[in-house]
């Protein structure tokens, strides 16, 4: 039969004793015999287990879960006897539980183990781990033990074997377990959570005397041509890898996530555009990531950004990035940043640009396609008839450089109230602009302005002399005043007066200077305002930039 109860209840056994007659009884009190538990015959060294006591007799407070001390001990051929804490697992449950570790003599805990107060007790390999409870109502000893082994742990990591273009990266499966030090050839089984591929079997190579086993396996981004030694990687892919491990008898994993690199901010969004021009300066800041969350990444894995293609004026794609475009150094990185620089010169003025970038794993192992957003491409117009300044140069140098005169760069500039003080890195219009109409031609053009089609053509590398204009198109124009009117160009001036000082307008069809009147301020400064007495307005106060109005006001 059974009987229940609680300890400290008051018990009478009662016997009615037919021969001879009579009822024969005997009281007592209830108490219960403890035990004690450990998770199995083989354990771990270097981990924390669990250690139970069942007794009920310890639960003297009903109404919470107590903890006891000093009652429960470990002990081990180089430790006496610790004690170790137990917490009640509940309430009046008279279970009780509490943290040992078998630390592995000359093998250092992981990180953070013991950091609780985890008693602690000194283990060989074999050494048996004994816990024992003396009940203190009985005077009986609780004994148990177990024998410490050490838990195999695997990892993956990847990497990359030869250089150039015989490279090839690999899945390097390791395993440490002091059981197999002085021998033996582990087997693990890597497998993917691709359902096509089946399980590689990789038979462990001890490295040396060590406790390390290893083994690896090719992996290719494709799996075209794949050998039964090869596995295919796929963006995002899970990657497992188990070991049997037979002291202590468990069944040991590791698993990882292949890399999903990405692009991250600040990169600007697919197809973003920017407007640049010849000689400014141009970046972007590019930046890139594995996705896979730190706990789960496959180490080794590295994330970098590379051109892949680029196209002007969308024409056929050409490999790689247009010339003077250059990213800057940075070595592979799980969170990777680049910076695109880029200097147009007067070759790409006029043009849109299309320039593609991908973000990959650096040693190749990944396939990502387009569906997962690893391309990303941006548009930079390279805007005509403008430029920046370069360190040392002025509107006089960059006239000269285009055959021209700086008064002219003056006045398409209004902007620029003191020519003189023009500095490096300032955007300037260098030259007039005129949108074609229907029937020109480079010829009409040049005609209207007082130029030569050979002057166009050098203002304009986006121009060919036979190709036909069409209607909008903007064209690049620097009038030559004199050949309008006969008149020689005026001497530069060899005094010392500045160079606004010596301003003389141009006179040439149209010319801004016919309605700007220039005036000096307090300190000598120019002023440009409207000259009155010219009913002419400039295209740009009635909205019709690029080229000048024939309207009057």
């Amino acid at each position: 039969g059974s009987l229940r109860g609680i300890s400290g209840d008051a018990v009478r056994i009662t016997y009615a004793d037919a021969l001879p007659q009579g009822t024969r009884q005997m009281d007592t009190t209830l108490r219960f015999a403890g035990t004690v538990h450990l998770p199995a015959e083989l354990i771990s060294g270097n981990e924390v287990l669990l250690v139970t006591l069942v007794d009920a007799d310890l639960d003297v407070n009903r109404l919470a879960a107590e903890s006891v001390s000093a009652l429960l001990t470990a002990s081990s051929p180089l430790t006496s006897s610790v004690p170790v804490p137990l917490q009640e697992t509940g309430l009046s449950t008279g279970v009780f539980t509490g943290a040992l570790i078998a630390k592995l003599q000359g093998v250092a805990l992981p990180p953070g183990l013991g950091d609780a107060g985890e008693a602690q007790v000194q283990v060989n390999l074999g050494d048996a781990v004994g816990v024992s409870y003396t009940d203190a109502d009985t005077g009986v000893t609780a004994v148990k033990s177990a024998t410490v082994h050490s838990r195999g742990q695997l990892t993956i990591t990847s990497g990359i074997i030869g250089t150039g273009a015989g490279k090839y990266g690999i899945l390097q499966v390791s395993l440490t377990d002091e059981d197999l030090v002085g021998g033996g050839s582990p087997v693990a089984t890597l497998t993917s959570s691709d359902a096509s591929q089946a399980p590689k079997v990789l038979t462990l190579t001890q490295l040396g005397s060590t406790s390390t086993f290893s083994g690896s396996l090719r992996a290719r981004p494709s799996s075209v041509g794949l050998a039964s030694d090869e596995v295919y990687i796929r963006d995002g892919d899970t990657l497992a890898v188990s070991y049997y491990d037979p002291k202590p008898i468990t069944n040991v994993f590791f698993e990882v996530t292949s890399p999903r690199p990405r692009f991250v901010a600040p990169t600007p969004d697919h197809m973003t555009s920017f407007e640049s021009a010849m000689d400014c300066p141009f970046q972007i800041l590019l930046r890139a990531q594995d996705e896979v969350i730190p706990i789960r990444r496959l180490p080794g894995a590295l994330v970098t950004i590379a051109p892949t293609r680029y196209r002007r004026n969308a024409a056929q794609w050409i490999p790689g990035v247009p010339g003077g475009v250059s990213l800057s150094a940075s070595d592979p990185a799980v969170e990777f940043t680049t910076s695109l620089s880029w200097r147009p010169r007067v070759v790409h003025m006029g043009a849109r640009f299309e320039l593609c970038f991908r973000v990959q794993e650096a040693n190749d192992l990944v396939l990502v396609t387009a569906e997962f957003h690893t391309e990303r491409c941006f548009v930079v117009v390279v805007a005509k008839c403008r430029k920046c300044l370069s360190p040392g140069e002025n509107l006089d140098t960059i006239a000269t450089s285009l055959s021209s005169d700086w008064r002219l760069l003056w006045s398409a500039n209004p902007s620029i109230l003191n020519p003189s003080s023009v500095s490096g890195g300032r955007l300037i219009k260098t030259s007039l602009t005129y949108s074609v109409a229907q029937g020109d031609s480079l010829a009409t053009i040049a005609m209207r302005f007082g130029t030569t089609v050979r002057a166009l053509l050098a203002i304009n590398p986006d121009l060919a002399l036979e190709a036909s204009l069409g209607t909008g198109t903007v064209v690049c124009v620097l009038p030559m005043p004199t050949s309008l009117d006969g008149c020689p160009t005026l001497a530069k001036s060899s005094t010392w007066e500045k160079m606004e000082e010596q301003y003389i307008a141009p006179d040439y069809y149209d010319n801004p200077f016919n309605w700007e009147e220039i005036t000096y301020d307090a300190q000598g400064m120019p002023v440009k305002t409207r000259n009155p007495d010219y009913p002419q307005l400039p295209a740009s106060a009635i909205g019709e930039e690029p080229g000048y109005s024939t309207r009057v006001a």
